[in-house]
């Protein structure tokens, strides 16, 4: 993730390999303005090892002048060197914590035989290859690493929602042929929760046929359905290792009373809801799960950067009623160091009165403020470690 950290509303552009600053849509991977909150840019990418990026950055009203900050986070510290000949005072680079995304495998053989479809694929001097497709879908949002496992030279194909061989070019997030060594493909991607993905996989040398195994390694397992109508020998999904996300939980209890705000909650019935605000930051990327804890049925909502009680949807990430069990809420969302999140808590039925506690797990603790300016029963926030 790369974000930008100044008082002057800011731009940044990335680029593969070079900038040519008289072509400025060559070689352009990605760009922002305000994703990142507070007119900051923000850009969510999967970069390789032995391949230069170059970050442009700018101030979205062109002339203005100031000082700024790049913030790029990952699991290891990078190479962020400034190269533009202007007067600087660059910082060094910080790494402030690594974990491992790529700790669970969840692997499916399939093979290409010539009972197997065909199609003509993108960028490929084949005009016809064998090829099978597989359904992927994620339990949250992360980064994944896609490889493939094979005596062949395999080539893969990511797309987004749906996959149409007449038109191989449309919907295609990702693409890689050698990327994994040994001729398999391999590419890393941030996936989303609730999409659906579509792998299409194919020998470089389009009608070789044999076995193969595709590797999607990731947080947690994910779920990879082989779909297309050839003859196969698909292997139920294995997951190899598994790993506890939520180990660590910050707590924080509080109590809606008559003296609480209050507002019309999205999608609820009630004209007038209790409510109140906590600020969540965390100190790594990651998965974490949000859950209430009350005699009460409680409504959560998370939002990025800022909550207008006068438009509830603006800026709203996730919300849940009773996923939790027992009436409680639970969202289980993917934060990231720098930003802020808000966190609203409402009874279900709008005009409740009680006591509640917001507990946040993930693997490290988290800072979990109460902000609404009410009265309250809040106690300090305590950040416990669940035994495994």
């Amino acid at each position: 993730m790369i974000t930008s950290d100044s008082f002057i509303d800011t731009y940044g552009y990335l680029y593969n390999h070079s900038f040519i600053s008289t072509s400025p849509f060559t070689n352009l991977l990605a760009y922002d303005d305000n994703s990142g909150g507070n007119e900051q840019f923000r850009l969510i990418v999967s970069l390789h090892p032995g391949l230069k990026y170059i970050l442009v950055t700018t101030p979205y009203h062109g002339s203005t002048t100031g000082s700024y900050t790049v913030v790029v986070s990952g699991l290891v510290e990078v190479n962020l060197v400034l190269t533009s000949n202007a007067s600087t005072t660059q910082m060094p680079s910080i790494t402030t914590e690594i974990i491992d995304l790529y700790v669970v495998n969840t692997t499916s053989s399939s093979a290409w035989t010539i009972n197997s479809q065909t199609y003509t694929p993108p960028g490929s001097s084949n005009s016809i290859s064998y090829y099978d497709t597989f359904e992927l879908t994620v339990p949250m949002a992360s980064s994944y690493m896609i490889t493939s496992d094979s005596l062949i030279d395999t080539y893969g194909y990511l797309y987004n929602c749906s996959f149409i061989p007449t038109s191989p070019f449309t919907n295609l997030l990702a693409f890689d042929n050698d990327f994994g060594g040994n001729e398999q493909f391999q590419f890393t991607v941030f996936l989303q929760p609730a999409l659906t993905y579509v792998l299409v996989t194919t020998p470089y040398n389009g009608t070789t046929t044999g076995s193969y195994t595709v590797v999607v390694s990731g947080l947690l397992r994910v779920n990879l359905v082989v779909t297309s109508n050839g003859s196969t020998t698909q292997t139920t999904p294995v997951t190899t290792e598994t790993i506890d996300l939520y180990v660590v939980n910050t707590t924080s209890s509080s109590a809606w009373t008559i003296n609480s705000p209050t507002y019309t909650s999205p999608g609820s019935s009630n004209s007038i809801s209790y409510y109140e605000i906590f600020e969540i930051t965390v100190s790594i990327a990651g998965s974490y799960m949000i859950t209430s804890d009350s005699l009460i049925d409680t409504y959560g909502y998370l939002y990025n950067h800022s909550f207008i009680s006068t438009s509830p949807f603006t800026n709203l990430l996730a919300y849940d009623d009773n996923s939790g069990g027992n009436e409680q809420f639970r969202l289980i969302v993917s934060l990231h160091p720098g930003l802020k999140y808000i966190l609203v808590t409402t009874p279900y039925h709008g005009s409740t009165t009680g006591s509640y506690t917001v507990v946040v797990s993930g693997l490290v603790g988290v800072n979990l403020v109460l902000t609404s300016y009410v009265s309250t029963t809040q106690t300090t926030p305590v950040t416990t470690e669940t035994s495994k």
